[in-house]
């Protein structure tokens, strides 16, 4: 549905800098960058702790990091430009409960050609607990996740290139 030429994502539990969009557009203009990255500010309930969100300026770099979760593979943090998206057909994939959005930015990896990285803090995420519930469920939902990356990597013809950096 969206029609601009970027598209951003944010939880419903986050918020963003006032100047989230004014340096996240500049920077992506500036540098024809199909995705722009900004930092991270972790909000706990008695304290705050900025991470780096950078991407490399090599996809198979980034691949690899995701793959191997170097890389966060969440949405948030980032200006994606909308039509290395509808160009390539990338979606989300719906038969996935979690990990979803480290499945779309790894397919967009797959055709994105430039990235910059702001290195400003500006992304605020809440974090309810210091740890994760991990049900059973979940660890479904995870194997899930990595037979579809698996999917995803064969598709693009990269799957022999990638499966070793997992062992």
């Amino acid at each position: 549905e969206a029609k601009g030429k970027y598209i951003i994502f944010v939880d419903s539990d986050d918020w963003v800098e006032a100047n989230y969009l004014t340096n996240l557009y500049q920077a992506a203009e500036k540098n024809n960058a199909d995705i722009t990255t900004c930092n991270l500010i972790k909000n706990y309930a008695n304290k705050k702790i900025t991470t780096v969100h950078n991407l490399d300026s090599d996809t198979n770099t980034n691949i690899k990091r995701l793959i191997t979760t170097k890389l966060p593979g969440y949405l948030h943090c980032k200006l994606l430009k909308r039509s290395v998206i509808v160009e390539n057909n990338i979606s989300f994939d719906n038969e996935l409960i979690i990990s979803e959005d480290m499945l779309f930015i790894l397919k967009l990896l797959f055709h994105t050609k430039s990235y910059c990285n702001t290195n400003l803090p500006l992304y605020n995420y809440r974090v309810i607990s210091s740890h994760s519930d991990f049900s059973e469920k979940d660890a479904l939902e995870r194997i899930k996740c990595n037979n579809k990356i698996e999917e995803v990597l064969k598709l693009n013809n990269q799957y022999e290139k990638y499966k070793e950096i997992t062992k």
